[in-house]
């Protein structure tokens, strides 16, 4: 678990109701024993940021991979120390990590192995469980991966949706039975088309519509016609909710960079400019809740054997720096860890995604000057990003957790 501390901060915060970014008021932060204790006119501080940065409630990334488990088969390319000295870098100060483990939490027994080592990350960190039949316990969020499944149905779904009732589930929704068409296809793009994604989202909100006493959480969606069904669903009341990734964002199929072209895969795959453009409005308009990382680190070599999936925790905060002209401030801060503090709240019975007494003390200071991200710079284990050599308008100044100074730049 992080440590806790005592500090006080002043500099300019980012408010729900700001008009914009330049609407901010300055103010002094006291955090006592890692949670806030005041918040009030400007005073001084240990710590005291120019006019030039603003201070937020830390960011929520809802989907990474820290790929570490009791086997210990794949902490050569992460772990939980390392993936949360990324999340640091990028501003993030609360993560939940993925499943899909060589010894997968499961059992009762294996979430509870895999939470001893989760307890050694130095950000906060909620763990999924994977969901087969039935929950095993009922104070955890589940992942389905749809997509390593057998074919299902509509009905069949809404069956495991009921067993599931009064979880939170979180789904990578690409259809089965789309992918086994594909699967002799020649590129990797070809072999997961976005037809398994829009008929994967299609069924679960039609089971969702038969057996909504769950909620529903669409993971890393990628293809613009999923939009609409996201926004019809939403506005009939069903309890259902959606992210968008970094690299969904930032890179089509056309701008990916050339050098890394072996290493593009990723699922769902990078799609085009006009689904770039339809997911930044989704994002912008709250169909899509969260800004997330689907964090999923594989070293040089795997990538170049085929490996599916791009680190990402570094890049979040300069990427999402960018987003505070696009997005208003209260969905900026609602898509960077406002919606996802309502998922801590329920896992850990603490406030995150505020800057107010009683909340957490973790938060992040940005700066609104462009910055390059360095190889150098990259504390993940595998040594590589997809994002090295991208310019975005902000960077991470400083980043704390629990009233501890973790990050500074």
């Amino acid at each position: 678990m992080p440590a806790r501390g005592d500090l006080t901060i002043e500099g300019r915060v980012l408010a729900p109701s700001a008009r914009n970014a330049g609407d901010c008021r300055r103010a002094t932060i006291r955090i006592a024993a890692g949670v806030i204790a005041e918040v009030a006119p400007p005073r001084g501080g240990d710590m005291v940021f120019g006019d030039d940065c603003l201070i937020a409630p830390g960011f929520i990334d809802l989907h990474a991979h820290c790929r570490e488990d009791p086997s210990g088969t794949q902490t050569h390319k992460e772990d939980f120390a390392s993936a949360g000295a990324a999340a640091i870098a990028g501003g993030v100060v609360a993560l939940a990590d993925m499943p899909n483990n060589p010894e997968p939490p499961s059992t009762p027994e294996r979430y509870a192995a895999k939470r001893r080592l989760a307890d050694r990350a130095p950000v906060d960190v909620v763990l999924f469980g994977l969901a087969e039949t039935a929950p095993f316990r009922d104070d955890i969020p589940y992942k389905l991966f749809l997509s390593e499944r057998p074919a299902c149905s509509e009905a069949e779904l809404a069956e495991l949706f009921r067993a599931f009732a009064g979880t939170w589930l979180a789904v990578h929704a690409e259809d089965p039975a789309v992918l086994a068409e594909r699967r002799g296809a020649a590129t990797h793009e070809e072999r997961r088309p976005r037809e398994a994604e829009i008929a994967a989202v299609a069924k679960l909100l039609a089971a969702l519509r038969a057996e909504p006493r769950l909620h529903l959480h669409i993971c890393h969606v990628s293809a613009g016609e999923c939009v609409p069904m996201l926004r019809a669903a939403k506005r009939e009341g069903l309890p259902v909710s959606a992210e968008a990734c970094l690299h969904h964002l930032v890179f089509d199929a056309e701008t990916f960079p050339p050098a890394l072209r072996a290493y593009r895969n990723v699922n769902p795959p990078l799609r085009t400019k006009a689904d770039r453009e339809a997911l930044l409005e989704a994002l912008r308009e709250g169909v899509i809740d969260a800004l997330a990382t689907d964090h999923a680190p594989h070293t040089p070599a795997e990538k170049e054997r085929g490996a599916s999936g791009f680190p990402g925790l570094d890049a979040y905060g300069a990427f999402a720096a960018g987003l505070l002209g696009p997005l208003a401030p209260a969905r900026f801060l609602d898509a960077t860890s406002g919606f996802a503090a309502g998922f801590m709240r329920r896992f850990t019975g603490e406030t995150f995604g505020a800057i107010a007494p009683g909340a957490v003390g973790s938060l992040v200071v940005l700066a609104p000057r462009p910055s390059g991200v360095r190889k150098q710079s990259f504390t993940t284990k595998c040594g590589w990003s997809p994002y090295a050599g991208c310019t975005f308008p902000g960077e991470v100044r400083t980043t704390i957790v629990r009233g501890v100074p973790a990050y500074r730049r």
